[in-house]
C-alpha cells in the first residue's frame, strides 16, 4: 500500500507491506504473472466522457502493477476528444505506471448516499512527450441514483434492472440443473 504523508503527491510514498526498491525495480519475489500490455483498437468516445475534468474533476486510476497486483489511484484528469484520449494532469511520485490496460472510475455522491453518480472508461493506459494518458476503448454506466426524484431514478434504471433481474434467473437455472 502506497501512503503519501499528508497528501502530498509529489513527496516520495510510504510503501507499506513491501520494500519500495524491490517494486521500483519490478523485481519481486512473487510469482510472474506477467503484466498485460495495451490491447489497442479503435477509441470509443461517449459523450459522458466530457463530464470528466467538469463534473468531475479528478477520477481513479485502476492498473496493474509491474508486481502484478492491482493499483488505484485518485488523480486530476482531462479529456482531450480530438486527441481521443484522458489525459492523466499529476501522477504521484512513485506511482508504478506502465502502459497497459487501465480503468478510470469518475463518481460522486452526497454525503448521506442519498444519491450517486458513477461510470468506468475502460482502455489503455499510454504515455507520450506530455505524460500519461487513457486511450478509451469501452464506456461502462454504472448503477445510479441521481440527485432528482424516485420517479426519475426509476425511469433511469429500469432497463438494468430488468438486465440484471434476466442475468439473475438465468444464472439461477445454470446452477439448479448442475445441483
Amino acid at each position: 500500500m502506497y501512503v503519501w504523508p499528508r497528501g502530498d503527491m509529489t513527496a516520495e510514498p510510504q510503501l507499506l507491506g513491501a520494500r519500495l526498491e524491490e517494486v521500483r525495480s519490478g523485481h519481486s519475489e512473487e510469482p510472474e504473472h506477467g503484466h498485460p500490455d495495451p490491447r489497442g483498437g479503435s477509441t470509443a468516445w461517449d459523450e459522458r466522457i466530457e463530464e470528466m475534468g467538469q463534473r468531475y474533476e479528478t477520477a481513479v486510476l485502476s492498473v496493474v502493477a509491474s508486481d502484478g497486483f492491482p493499483f488505484s489511484i485518485r488523480l486530476p484528469i482531462q479529456p482531450h476528444r480530438r486527441a481521443g484520449l484522458i489525459r492523466i494532469e499529476g501522477v504521484a511520485t512513485g506511482a508504478p505506471l506502465l502502459p497497459g490496460l487501465a480503468c478510470l472510475t469518475a463518481h460522486d455522491h452526497a454525503p448521506d448516499f442519498s444519491w450517486q453518480r458513477n461510470f468506468q472508461v475502460r482502455g489503455d493506459l499510454v504515455r507520450d512527450e506530455r505524460g500519461w494518458a487513457v486511450v478509451p476503448h469501452r464506456l461502462i454506466g454504472g448503477f445510479e441514483l441521481p440527485p432528482s426524484s424516485a420517479l426519475a431514478r426509476y425511469r433511469l434504471n429500469a432497463a438494468k434492472m430488468w438486465r440484471f433481474r434476466a442475468t439473475a434467473k438465468r444464472e439461477l437455472a445454470r446452477r439448479s440443473e448442475r445441483a
